[in-house]
C-alpha cells in the first residue's frame, strides 16, 4: 500500500521534502518505515535511527497494522533550550 509520510525538523531540511509517499506492508514495523525513508532520502541515514514514528497521534515502536490514510509522521531528535 502507499502511504504518505511527513517529515519535520531537521528531516525536511536534509531531504527537502515536508513529505513523501513510500509502498509498504499493510502490517510492518517502524523499523521498516524508516528503512524505507532512508531509501529514497539517504542522507536521513544518520538521524532516523535516532528519529520517533508516529501514526496517527500516537508514537509507536515495533510491529504495527496501518490503515489506507492513516497520517504518519518522521519525529526526529529534539535539543535546544
Amino acid at each position: 500500500m502507499k502511504i504518505k509520510i511527513e517529515l519535520f525538523a531537521i528531516c525536511r531540511d536534509l531531504s527537502g521534502s515536508d513529505s513523501i509517499e513510500i509502498d509498504i506492508n499493510e502490517i510492518t514495523t517502524t523499523a521498516d518505515i524508516l528503512n524505507e525513508v532512508v531509501k529514497k532520502y539517504p542522507v536521513l541515514a544518520e538521524i532516523a535511527p535516532r528519529s520517533a514514528v508516529a501514526v496517527g497521534d500516537t508514537y509507536k515502536k515495533g510491529r504495527i497494522l496501518l490503515k489506507e490514510g492513516v497520517s504518519i509522521c518522521i519525529i526526529p531528535p529534539v535539543s535546544g533550550g
